[in-house]
C-alpha cells in the first residue's frame, strides 16, 4: 500500500513509485522505461500530425507551400522541420530567458 505522504514526496515520478511499491524494483524500471517509451512516442506523432495539419492548410489556401513530400511517408518535409522548430523553440527560449533573467532550475 502507497501512503499520501510516500506519495507526495515521490509526486515528480508517481508512476515509478507505485510500480515499485507494487511490484519491486525490477517492475520500477520497466514503468519507467514504459513512460520514456510513451513519451517519445507522443512527441513524435505531435510532430507529423502538426506538419500535416500545416502542410494541409497551406496548400489548400495557396498551393504554394514550399518544400517537397518525402516519397515514402508521404509527410511534407518542410512543414515538418517548421513544426519541429515550433516545438522545440518554445522551451529552448523558455530556458534561455529564465537562465538570462537569473532564475534557472
Amino acid at each position: 500500500m502507497v501512503s499520501p505522504a510516500g506519495l507526495q514526496a515521490h509526486s515528480a515520478s508517481a508512476l515509478v513509485y507505485v510500480a515499485q511499491a507494487l511490484g519491486g524494483s525490477g517492475w520500477s524500471k520497466v514503468m519507467a522505461l514504459a513512460l520514456a517509451l510513451s513519451v517519445i512516442a507522443t512527441t513524435g506523432t505531435a510532430i507529423v500530425l502538426t506538419a500535416r495539419i500545416v502542410y494541409g492548410m497551406a496548400s489548400y489556401r495557396t498551393h504554394v507551400y514550399p518544400g517537397r513530400q518525402t516519397v515514402r511517408e508521404r509527410l511534407p518535409a518542410s512543414a515538418a522541420v517548421d513544426g519541429d522548430c515550433c516545438s522545440l523553440g518554445y522551451p529552448v527560449a523558455r530556458q534561455l530567458c529564465r537562465a538570462i533573467a537569473g532564475q534557472g532550475d
